[in-house]
Formats: structure tokens, sequence, C-alpha cells
């Protein structure tokens, strides 16, 4: 109640005003405090709450998102950009790393896989193009090795497939490899089949060294069979050496093969083998086979041994033994 004069009646304080026991006027409630009942003491807003520098006021109002409460008694400070609050806050937050804040009134927003924030950010940073970003609280971006890529935004780098390569880091760019040529994973160039190889994969799972009779000069998917009736001795030229007569090669030989002694062989080119018939001889590597001479026993197919025939005896061409004249 306020009294004017000792003889006036008390007057009622108006709503947001208070007067104590024996007090003339009534007092407006001062900043940072409620006045709910006009005939007590202002009481003081709790923390986290705030009148926003009124005075006169019957209740305390909580502290809005985006500001700062210090005192009840000042007015709300806004939070500034990279911070956050809540409703009811004394303070304003930083924005913890790996999060953006996008708003100062909202809580913050995990930043996506491939991307990341320091503290006190308004928003997450996308990883750039050619690099990986593996973790999302620290500006750690780790360059794509030659082999891989990332066209931003990923927190590891893609590896470029086998069988394909892939020449820039920043860009998903996979080219096929093209024949005779390989690529195992992870490759920025393919490889060219080397000499003596065959790659008949792109992705050189089936690498293989040619084979003795085969050879492959490079950039080959198969290895090159050698022709028959000649030799190939290296598998990493093309150097054919034809077959002399009384050998031969079916094909596929690393050497030319001899005709044995006791056999002629006709063809360079077939495995055709024949005995020497009785009174014929070959010691080895021969197109025919050899007529014994006349006056002379050959016993042997196998070898060139011709005996003389004795005073006596005689033997005509091709005898294996001679023979007594009568």
């Amino acid at each position: 109640m306020e009294c004017s004069t000792s003889n006036d009646s008390p007057i009622t304080c108006s709503l947001g005003s208070y007067s104590l026991e024996g007090q003339r006027v009534c007092l407006k409630c001062p900043p940072g405090y409620a006045c709910k009942y006009r005939h007590q003491s202002p009481a003081s807003c709790p923390p986290g709450q705030t009148t926003f520098g009124k005075e006169g006021m019957t209740e305390c109002s909580p502290c809005p998102a985006g500001f700062a409460c210090e005192s009840p008694q000042i007015l709300p400070k806004k939070c500034p950009i990279g911070t956050y609050s809540l409703e009811g806050s004394t303070l304003c937050s930083l924005c913890p790393p790996g999060s953006a804040c996008p708003h100062t009134s909202s809580i913050p927003v995990p930043c996506i896989v491939g991307s990341y924030s320091t503290s006190g950010q308004q928003n997450c940073t996308m990883c750039r193009p050619g690099y990986a970003c593996s973790n999302t609280t620290k500006a750690e971006d780790v360059q794509c090795l030659p082999g891989s890529y990332s066209v931003g935004g990923q927190s590891h780098c893609t590896v470029c497939p086998a069988g394909y390569y892939c020449p820039d880091t920043k860009l998903d760019i996979k080219i096929a490899c093209l024949p005779g040529h390989y690529a195992y994973t992870g490759f920025a160039t393919c490889r060219a089949c080397p000499a003596g190889w065959q790659c008949p994969q792109k992705d050189g799972s089936q690498n293989t060294q040619c084979p003795k009779g085969t050879f492959s000069t490079g950039l080959q998917k198969a290895c090159t069979l050698c022709p028959a009736g000649k030799a190939c001795p290296t598998t990493n030229t093309n150097n054919t050496i034809p077959c002399q007569p009384g050998s031969y090669s079916v094909g596929q030989q690393a050497e030319c093969t001899v005709c044995p002694p006791g056999y002629e062989c006709p063809s360079i080119t077939e495995s055709i083998v024949k005995p020497c018939s009785m009174g014929f001889y070959s010691s080895g590597g021969a197109v025919t086979c050899t007529q014994c001479q006349p006056g002379y026993a050959c016993p042997s197919r196998f070898e060139a041994l011709q005996i003389a025939c004795l005073p006596g005896t005689f033997a005509n061409a091709g005898f294996t033994v001679s023979l007594k004249r009568r």
C-alpha cells in the first residue's frame, strides 16, 4: 500500500511495484527482479532467467535460445556465430569440433562423413577433390595416391579397380586397359605385357611366362607357337631357326629333334622316323639311310661300320655280311 499523508487512505500498489510495511510510496520492481506480491521484497531472477532489462516485472522469463543471460539484471547478449545456446542458458557454448552450428539457437549438427570442422564453425568443410578426410573433428586431409581418386566429400580415396587405370586423383575416370596391357588394383597407368609373357586378362590375374617352344615379343595376350620345321630357342624374341635336313620339328619346340642313329627322317616338319633297311645304315641326323658299298659288309644299321670283304669272299651293295665265292 501507498500512504501519501497520514490522513489519506492507503492506495494499492500497481502491478510490478511493491511497498513494505511503513513505506509511504510504492517502488517499481527493479530490472532482474520479479515482484509477484505487492507487499513483499523483489525476488531476484534465478540464473538463466531475465526481465530483458525492464523494471516493473511480476515474473522472470527464461533466457531465449541464441542468447546468454550472464546476469538477470542486464540485457541478454546475442550469441556470436560459431556458438549456440538453448533456452535458459547463462552463457553461449562454443560449437564443438566435428559439428556445425548454422543457427545460434539450435544444438550442433554433426558433420557428415567426408567433411570436418574445428571448434567454433558455423558450417562443416567438405573434403576437397583429390583428398580424403577420415576425421570429422580435424582439418587433416590426406592426398590420394596415384591409382586412387576422390571427387570431394570422401573419407577415403577410391582405389582404381583391376583392369583399369585412373589417371586423375580428382576425377572418377576409369579407363580400361588396351589388349596386351594390364593393371592390378590401384594403378595410375596400365603396364605393357613384357616380352616372354602372355597377358590374357586386363586385370593381370593370368599373366604367365611363355613355355618353351613359344615366344612373345611383348604386348601379347597369348604366346606365339613356334612353327613346324623351326626351332625357337628363346621365349622373349621371335628368333626362329630352320631345322637342318636330318632333323625335324612338329611345332612348339625350342630345339629341332635330330634324327636318331639307325633311322632316316625325310621331313623337317613332321615326325616321320623310318628305320634303316637291311644293308643300310645311319649314324644319326640323316634324311635317308646310306646303302652299304659293294665289297663291304655293314652288320649294323646304327653306325657307319663297313667291313671289307676278306679274300675269297664278296659282298654286293647293301649286304650285311660277306659271302664265299664258289
